[in-house]
């Protein structure tokens, strides 16, 4: 699993309302419905600072309808219609922009959101979203030299992000580097609340279990199944592999189809190899398992 995309926040203006400005870097994704303010501070553009009244509420409007609408494609149109609206405000250009390739990435369009990443890393070479962002759709592209590179970007700009961090250990399993990306969801977990980032956690499971750490995976899996012991079937599943790997096949498979009760997509051992990328070890376990219960699990 890696780090959610995030919307871009540039020069300190919050996502939604030209009035409402968060602190620059802050990261928020909240909208909001503030009228524009009729004196932005002087380190914007002369484009933002030109804006009439009535063209402000323009963008606050079309900004605020790229969230609510009710489909990705609508989102996209509305991303285009700002870039087109507003080519001459580097603010609106490079939040839009970066926005538009998030919803390009959700829809599969996964080069048009590289472009659209690129631009807005051009725009705004000192936010990290983008870079994370771009990341992520390299590791999509089997990119994964771009991507390591993209995640050392994001933390050379905040070293504490932690799906960064997450992010930058992914990469790294996908090209067998282990104890690299054992390393970096290490530093994923001490950078966040464990309760927030779980998934990471997961992760660098996956990277000990590759290792042949196998006491201290099953045991720190059980930790985080008493936990979260209905809403997290990403360790289950691997929970799962891991008792069948040591021979305790009748919890594996009561494990395994309480998993994938909440995911069916673990039975898909092309989703679980592919797209979330289980490392070489823990395939070859869940290989095995269908092998002598193809019920379970399909090729």
């Amino acid at each position: 699993a890696r780090g959610r995309r995030r919307p871009l926040v540039v020069g300190g203006l919050d996502v939604g309302g030209g009035a409402a400005y968060a602190a620059e870097g802050s990261g928020t994704s909240s909208a909001s419905n503030s009228a524009a303010a009729s004196s932005p501070p002087a380190a914007f553009s002369a484009g933002w600072r030109n804006l009439s009244g009535e063209q402000r509420k323009r963008f606050d409007a079309l900004f605020q309808k790229a969230f609510d609408v009710l489909t990705v494609e609508e989102e996209e149109a509305t991303w285009t219609e700002i870039l087109d609206t507003f080519p001459d405000v580097p603010e609106a250009v490079a939040r839009a922009v970066s926005n538009r390739g998030n919803a390009r990435a959700r829809q599969g369009k996964l080069l048009e959101a590289v472009a659209d990443y690129t631009r807005a890393v051009a725009l705004a070479p000192g936010e990290p979203d983008p870079y994370l962002n771009r990341g992520a759709t390299y590791e999509a592209l089997g990119r994964l030299e771009d991507a390591l590179e993209d995640y050392n970007r994001v933390l050379s700009i905040d070293l504490k992000d932690p799906a960064a961090w997450n992010n930058r250990g992914n990469a790294l399993m996908g090209m067998g580097r282990f104890a690299d990306a054992r390393d970096s969801f290490k530093t994923a977990l001490s950078c966040a609340d464990a309760n927030a980032y779980a998934f990471a956690a997961v992760n660098l499971n996956l990277a000990e279990f590759e290792l042949g750490n196998d006491e201290a995976v099953a045991k720190d899996l059980r930790s985080l199944l008493a936990r979260y012991p209905d809403a997290f079937p990403d360790a289950r599943a691997a929970y799962a592999m891991v008792l069948w790997d040591r021979g305790e096949r009748l919890r594996a498979e009561e494990e395994w189809d309480r998993a994938t009760a909440l995911d069916s997509r673990y039975r898909s051992l092309e989703w679980t190899k592919d797209f979330r990328r289980w490392p070489p070890r823990m395939v070859a376990v869940l290989k095995r398992f269908s092998e002598t219960t193809s019920v379970k699990v399909k090729a």
